[in-house]
């Protein structure tokens, strides 16, 4: 038996994003730019539109871990566009900014870069991480 299908409309507003607000409450620690890893983009695309609607005064940069930086900031803008027409934001100003040269041999697959960051972390910091997501060479 098919499944029946299931419509689910979005709300009239949504109020800004938990992202964006904390910062807009206090002037004096808005950073520059707000860093995210960018791999399928959607992170980055709801950030961009998550800001937009909140009015944000800092940039979006993402740090493409698995395309071309072009194709990912093509994506990035179609995306949030997409989610900007589902909540009523205005993103035609925002040019997402994706940067280039986070990408490593592979998937799970350590780098000596990565390795050594990881070593650094774990003796000044007592903290351990795992190859594949934490001591990757895409961050």
């Amino acid at each position: 038996m098919a499944a029946a299908a299931v419509t689910h409309a979005a709300p009239a507003a949504i109020p800004p994003p938990v992202a964006a607000a904390p910062m807009a409450a206090s002037p004096e620690e808005i950073p520059a730019a707000v860093w995210v890893a960018t791999g399928s983009c959607g992170t980055q695309a709801g950030l961009v539109t998550g800001a937009a609607a909140a009015g944000a005064p800092y940039d979006l940069v993402g740090a493409t871990v698995s395309r071309p930086a072009a194709e990912a900031a093509k994506r990035v803008r179609a995306l949030a566009g997409g989610a900007a027409s589902l909540v009523g934001a205005d993103v035609s100003a925002a040019r997402p900014v994706v940067l280039g040269g986070w990408i490593g041999p592979g998937y799970g697959a350590p780098s000596p870069e990565g390795t050594a960051a990881a070593r650094l972390l774990a003796a000044a910091q007592g903290v351990f991480l795992d190859p594949t997501f934490g001591a990757s060479p895409r961050l």
